[in-house]
């Protein structure tokens, strides 16, 4: 009879640390391997989201600011191994341009709202690059509002971070 006496063996990838768009995506892959008793369970989760190995994760569905996946083994025998890639979630006007196109091409920006968002958002950093942070602000709170519309945004969640993007861009551009 054999005891096991070892933790599991865990790999994560595909999440580095450091700064990262919310425009983009990460895709963790976790792994674990126990040649005692073998691998009872592998979960992953950032915050209270759950995550999927080698399922990709857009990361505008994840709070601004440092995020912490955690990934927990665990054998047959009870032994638990865990590990945890922290990170942090940042905005900028590009990473709002790309997930507006994105969420045009998902069709959860209606009509001409994209248009209309599209303006708004190229104002904003117009004004900003001419140091003109008060116009850059008041197209900012224009964009929110324009996609706080549920007629005009119909994806709760697109809604909900378009929102909350314009806010963080305005936070840095107020200092």
């Amino acid at each position: 009879m054999k005891i096991d006496k070892t933790a599991p063996a865990l790999t994560v990838d595909g999440v580095e640390g450091g700064e990262h768009g919310d425009s983009a995506s990460i895709t963790p892959v976790f792994t674990a391997t126990d040649a005692a008793s073998g691998v009872a369970s592998v979960t992953g989760a950032i915050g209270g989201l759950q995550v999927k190995s080698g399922e990709a994760l857009p990361l505008w569905k994840l709070p601004l600011g440092e995020n912490t996946l955690t990934v927990t083994a665990k054998d047959k025998a009870g032994h638990i191994t865990e590990k945890s890639v922290t990170f942090t979630v940042t905005t900028s006007f590009d990473d709002v341009e790309a997930l507006l196109t994105a969420f045009r091409s998902a069709g959860t920006v209606a009509g001409d709202t994209g248009n209309v968002l599209g303006a708004q958002l190229d104002q904003a950093v117009k004004e900003a690059g001419k140091g003109k942070k008060d116009d850059a602000i008041k197209a900012l709170e224009r964009f929110a509002g324009f996609a706080g519309d549920a007629k005009r945004v119909t994806d709760k969640a697109a809604s909900d971070a378009l929102i909350r993007d314009a806010q963080a861009l305005i936070e840095q551009l107020r200092g």
